[in-house]
């Protein structure tokens, strides 16, 4: 017999598209059913950037229903209050629920075709339509965004290990179920029970919420709990540049972000005074307009670059560009310019290059530091390239993300500032030793990390966070975990690769695209920044010079794996530079959390 599906109903994104919901529906219900939820969402200014799927099932006989055709995704046999959940397991229509898996993964596939990311796609659904989604996200061979089942239990519990694939994509995916405590066709226990199964399979983070007095329907409490489950694993992210209403901001989190952005302050004028005054506000020099105050310059300070090499992250703008376009004045062999944005990038190459009246070998390099498959590509391109580097520069980095996660898992801040970057550094090394072999008559080999005054937002205990955790916690508390195992992360370096020479720089407050877009995202810090930007802020000129100071002075002038205000002020008290414990662990979790999703990437 053939099972038709009619095309399921959509509700668009009203902004560009860069996530989907798949909402499957329940037994003799159709697509339709659910669709007010998607449309109450757009009326509220939620999920703008999100389309909604709601697929049909097909008509089909249903066993409880005297074997009349209805809609449905696969057969029951059995129903009901009274139902053990046991005998429930020993009637299921297996080759049902596998035909309809297909279909679920049918609509995936076709959602990844259209360009969003499998972990950017929550599938879900409500009572059969939950029970199938569970299946399929737990059974499906991409890491999803997140599975949601209401009102449902999960499907072939005592055979499901047959049909999960070896490198268990979905192991941490996100998870949420809710039940009615009076639900009379799926009883409560099948909901509580499946929620047990379900860890049991090794999936931790699982959510199991119940509602005294329900029965088998939905209610506005659980609705909101879904809508709070979407936002923490959408955050409504393009292209990792993000969209946030104010009136969608959880009052908590705004609260929290307004305490850290003053903590902010308070830390840096009474704990860490000398970071402080030497990086906010505009330098002596731009308040002189140059007749004092430059104590480093680069024309003059930075050393001949002749047959080097330097590779640059985020180098199409910003800091990273001023960055590039400096070093360029000193006769590199060449430089790569590491960035997401190959349209950027090329613009920046060729504004550098309309300032120098011969040619500057500037080479581009895609790499998106969320994700490890770009990353690996990267560092593969330059590798074939190249066989020697002679400065790394970590300069790119985000700032203010809301609580989103990268490609791989990570919470945005952290993946992209240290986890990417230390992967990248992991995957150079080999090219930066033989550097230092090949070095006549001394090596001088170095890894600038770009820090932030920012890691006083963070204390030790919270650097090393497991990502749902992380996630909770306020968007400033995340930046500064980020920079504090920026700082971490370079003194270790320098530990276990003596040779290369490795340095942390803060680069001061600087009024670069990076604010501008943390602005974009959230509404706490925006007001800030209107109100501080001409106070704190200095140029992306003058921003630049603390890593230009620590590429190119003489290098005695640095000392290996310590951290740096600006320009070249060390911070001899900084216990993220100087703890060797922390060192240590950073490392040994980093390649761990890597190690991670690289091999389940392998048996793929």
């Amino acid at each position: 017999m053939a099972h038709v599906h009619r095309a399921p109903f959509i509700v668009p994104a009203l902004t560009k598209h860069t996530a989907t919901v798949i909402m499957a529906h329940g037994l003799g219900d159709n697509g339709a059913g659910w669709m007010s939820l998607a449309q109450n969402w757009r009326r509220r200014g939620k999920f703008d950037e999100v389309a909604f799927i709601f697929p049909n099932a097909p008509m089909i006989p249903i066993t409880v229903n005297f074997g009349m055709t209805m809609p449905g995704w696969y057969d029951i046999t059995k129903l009901g209050r009274d139902l053990d959940f046991e005998e429930a397991l020993r009637s299921q229509d297996e080759p049902g629920i596998l035909r309809s898996r297909d279909y679920f993964n049918t609509l995936i596939k076709e959602q990844v075709e259209k360009g969003i990311k499998p972990s950017r796609i929550v599938i879900g659904g409500f009572s059969q339509g939950g029970a199938m989604s569970l299946f399929t996200g737990i059974t499906n061979k991409e890491k999803l965004g997140g599975v949601f089942g209401l009102s449902c239990y999960l499907l072939l519990s005592d055979k499901i290990k047959n049909y999960i694939p070896e490198d268990y994509p979905n192991k941490k995916t996100p998870i949420f179920l809710a039940h009615g405590t009076d639900d009379n066709i799926v009883p409560y226990a099948f909901g509580s029970a499946s929620s047990k199964t379900i860890k049991e399979l090794g999936i931790d983070n699982v959510e199991f919420h119940s509602y005294p007095g329900l029965d088998h329907g939905a209610e506005p409490d659980e609705i909101n709990d879904l809508e709070i489950f979407l936002q923490k694993n959408f955050q409504l992210l393009a292209n990792h540049t993000v969209t946030i209403y104010a009136h969608n901001r959880h009052p908590k989190m705004a609260l929290n972000d307004a305490v850290a952005i003053s903590g902010f302050f308070v830390n840096g004028l009474f704990r860490h005074p000398l970071d402080f005054y030497s990086s906010v506000g505009p330098t002596l020099s731009e308040l002189t307009f140059g007749l004092c105050g430059e104590s480093f310059v680069p024309e003059r300070d930075i050393g001949d670059l002749t047959g080097k090499v330097v590779f640059v992250t985020g180098g199409n703008t910003g800091l990273g560009k001023e960055t590039v376009f400096q070093l360029a004045h000193h006769q590199p062999s060449r430089i790569y310019l590491a960035a997401r944005n190959e349209d950027k990038a090329r613009e920046a190459m060729t504004s550098i290059q309309d300032n120098f009246a011969s040619p500057v070998d500037i080479r581009y390099i895609p790499l998106d530091l969320t994700s490890f498959k770009s990353i690996q590509a990267a560092a593969k391109q330059f590798t074939e390239d190249c066989d020697r580097l002679d400065i790394l520069i970590l300069n790119a980095g985000v700032m203010g993300s809301p609580a989103i996660t990268t490609e791989d898992g990570f919470e945005i801040q952290m993946g992209t500032n240290h986890i990417g970057h230390f992967l990248l550094t992991k995957l150079l090394l080999p090219t930066l030793q033989e550097t230092v072999a090949s070095a006549i008559p001394a090596p001088d080999v170095r890894v600038v990390t770009v820090a932030s005054l920012a890691y006083t937002l963070c204390t030790p205990s919270k650097v090393m966070m497991p990502t749902s955790a992380l996630l909770e916690a306020s968007t400033w508390t995340r930046y500064g975990a980020s920079k504090a195992a920026n700082i971490i992360f370079a003194a270790e370096l320098a530990r276990r690769y003596p040779d290369i020479l490795s340095v942390s720089v803060h680069p001061g407050m600087v009024a670069s695209e990076l604010y501008e877009r943390a602005r974009a995202v959230n509404p706490v810090l925006g007001t800030a920044l209107v109100a501080a930007g001409s106070i704190f802020f200095r140029s992306v000129r003058s921003g630049a010079l603390n890593q230009l100071w620590a590429a190119g002075a003489k290098r005695n002038l640095l000392t290996n794996g310590a951290y740096y205000a600006p320009v070249g002020i060390q911070g001899t008290r900084n216990e993220y530079a100087t703890n060797e414990e922390m060192g240590k662990r950073l490392w040994e979790w980093t390649e761990e959390q890597i190690g991670e999703i690289l091999a389940a990437a392998e048996t793929k």
